[in-house]
């Protein structure tokens, strides 16, 4: 499914700076400063985790296709970045 907020192949996505977090054995936990926290599951954590600077979609694809192709597949890869916009975890640029 085409989503104008994650599809721009000239964006680059970046983490939230004011975002604290550990990686788990099988997730990441995240809290935004003065927040709630979450836990990332899945793709959401495999993006996350990628994110260690600005990356574009073919920077993530690459990133986490070593690790799981299905998590890098476009449908996957836009919940996962959709899913980290609404809670205001990243940001994109240009």
């Amino acid at each position: 499914m085409a989503d104008a907020r994650t599809d721009d192949t000239a964006a680059k996505w970046e983490r939230e700076p004011n975002v604290v977090w550990r990686l788990g054995p099988d997730r990441v936990l995240v809290r935004r400063v003065g927040g709630d926290g979450l836990d990332l599951v899945g793709s959401a954590a495999m993006v996350w985790v990628a994110l260690d600077g600005p990356r574009t979609r073919a920077d993530l694809v690459d990133e986490i296709s070593s690790v799981s192709a299905a998590a890098a597949e476009p449908e996957a890869l836009n919940a996962a970045l959709r899913e980290l916009l609404e809670c205001q975890l990243v940001r994109k640029s240009w």
